[in-house]
C-alpha cells in the first residue's frame, strides 16, 4: 500500500485525500506511508534545470555583489508576465 499510495501522490499528482479516498483508508494513514516511504528513501526527488541554473546565478549574484540573499525568478517564455512570477518568488 506504501508504494502505491507513494506512486499515486508523486506519479500521478493525486492529492492525499484522493489517495486515501481511492485506497478506503483515512488521510492520516497516507501521510504516514508517504513520510515512511521518504524516511525508507523509496522517494527521490531530483531538481532538473532551469531550477539549478537559477540557484546557481543567485548564488553568483549573492557573491558578487555581497548582498544576503538574491532571489532569480525565472519565466516560462517571453510574454510570461514578470509581476506575477517576481510576487510568487518573493512570497
Amino acid at each position: 500500500m506504501r508504494v502505491r499510495a507513494t506512486w499515486m501522490y508523486f506519479i500521478e499528482g493525486r492529492t492525499q485525500s484522493e489517495i486515501a479516498e481511492i485506497l478506503g483508508v483515512g488521510r492520516v494513514t497516507i501521510v504516514r506511508l508517504l513520510a515512511d516511504a521518504r524516511r525508507r528513501r523509496e522517494v527521490q526527488i531530483t531538481i532538473k534545470a532551469p531550477l539549478v541554473e537559477v540557484t546557481e546565478i543567485e548564488r553568483e549574484l549573492e557573491t558578487r555583489f555581497g548582498i544576503e540573499q538574491a532571489i532569480v525568478a525565472p519565466l516560462s517564455d517571453a510574454e510570461s508576465d514578470p509581476g506575477q512570477v517576481i510576487a510568487a518568488a518573493a512570497g
